[in-house]
């Protein structure tokens, strides 16, 4: 009786023991929820005060370049223009290319640095003042660009450029950073050579429709972690990607709004309701977009319609809708051969560093090179035709209710 006594003690003296550790783990995890949440508002915090800070440093750095370059144009001669210029200082980049690069053509310039030295020497025009101020040199201008498009290793692009790889590495990355630092171009503000866009008429169907809406996957290398494995696997590509979303707009291509850096898993429209994307779109301004977007609002935007339910196994759509969808799929394309531009760049194809936060600075950089790209070379050069004449009536469905 005494050892089944006993027995029975040590039993409750576990299960007593069990419920503590239990509790204690239960105690130690809400803890631990409690300091996530903690350190993730601290980290917001920082980021929306350095983000404040940078955009107050860009401001300031705006009202520099506008008087470096009224002082400039006061200094010039009468018969040098802003043409004479960007071809000048076009030259200076093609002489210290061919440095490196002794038979070298404008075909051979644009497929080892992205884009055409036209495109460049503006970039170094307009931002001048700051890469001087940051110790930038044309030499580092282009060997940063060049590794962005070849996306090769490291030593290959440090070869090219006659460094040794921690130079190349070294002067690489900080370049990148002052280029995320002063290159402002991305904005709903539209820039002086594109302000005498045409909207649609209102008995034009996209009457108030300005810009387009799209995801945008960019391969990653596989990452070493099994959790980041899965998370970062887009089952649509096939393959490990960081997404972002663009906003362009219809008649110039311009790129005003670009957001993301998260795991390619996650559908497009989770990523524009949490991006502040429907906070940021002008009063009376609608975008497009393709069926991944449904449950948009339809008062800021115009969502391509997919098949309804008839029935338990039936879906069917009308001719009306068809139609809707083939002109949207019209003006939708603008984004697409945005999108080609920038996957011009080889990093967006696969990602080598394992830093991805970096990938979303990149991100940035490439958007603003691209939106200059459209000054001197744009996407189009008339108005759409859509936006000109389309009679065609919104389907009861895409109306605001």
């Amino acid at each position: 009786m005494a050892t089944k006594g006993m027995s029975s003690t040590n039993e409750e003296n576990h299960k007593l023991v069990d419920e503590i550790i239990g509790y204690l783990l239960e105690d130690h995890q809400a803890r631990l929820g409690e300091a996530d949440e903690a350190m993730i508002k601290v980290a917001e915090k920082m980021l929306e005060e350095g983000e404040k800070e940078r955009l107050a440093r860009r401001e300031k750095a705006l009202e520099e370049r506008i008087a470096f370059w009224n002082h400039l144009m006061s200094l010039k001669s009468p018969e040098k223009d802003i043409g004479t210029l960007l071809h000048e200082q076009a030259r200076d980049f093609e002489k210290t290319f061919a440095k490196f690069f002794p038979v070298s053509e404008a075909r051979t310039f644009a497929s080892i640095v992205g884009v055409q030295v036209q495109v460049l020497a503006l970039i170094w025009l307009r931002y001048q003042l700051d890469f001087v101020k940051y110790g930038v040199f044309e030499e580092d201008l282009m060997m940063t660009l060049s590794f962005l498009t070849l996306n090769v290793p490291y030593d290959v692009v440090a070869s090219m450029w006659d460094l040794k790889r921690t130079d190349f590495m070294t002067k690489m990355k900080a370049t990148i950073g002052i280029l995320h630092e002063v290159l402002d171009e991305v904005s709903w503000e539209k820039r002086p050579w594109h302000r005498d866009e045409v909207v649609a008429t209102e008995d034009n169907m996209f009457h108030n429709v300005t810009f387009v809406l799209d995801g945008i996957e960019c391969g990653i290398a596989k990452p070493s972690d099994p959790v980041q494995d899965a998370a970062f696997y887009s089952g649509k590509a096939g393959k490990h990607t960081i997404k972002y979303e663009t906003c362009t707009h219809i008649s110039s291509g311009r790129i005003m709004w670009e957001s993301g850096g998260i795991s390619g898993a996650i559908s497009d429209i989770s990523l524009t309701k949490v991006s502040g994307l429907l906070n940021a779109i002008p009063d009376g301004e609608i975008g497009l977009a393709d069926k991944g977007y449904r449950g948009l609002p339809k008062e800021k935007f115009m969502v391509m319609l997919s098949k309804e339910s008839t029935s338990e196994n039936e879906r069917s759509i009308t001719t009306e809708e068809e139609w809707f969808n083939r002109l949207c799929s019209g003006l939708r394309i603008e984004i697409e051969r945005v999108n080609g531009r920038l996957k011009r760049f080889g990093i967006l194809w696969r990602y080598r560093m394992r830093d991805r936060f970096a990938h979303k600075i990149i991100f940035n950089i490439l958007c603003n090179i691209v939106n200059i790209q459209m000054e001197l070379q744009p996407m189009r050069k008339n108005m759409h035709d859509l936006l000109r004449h389309c009679p065609h009536k919104v389907p009861r469905r895409a109306r605001p209710s």
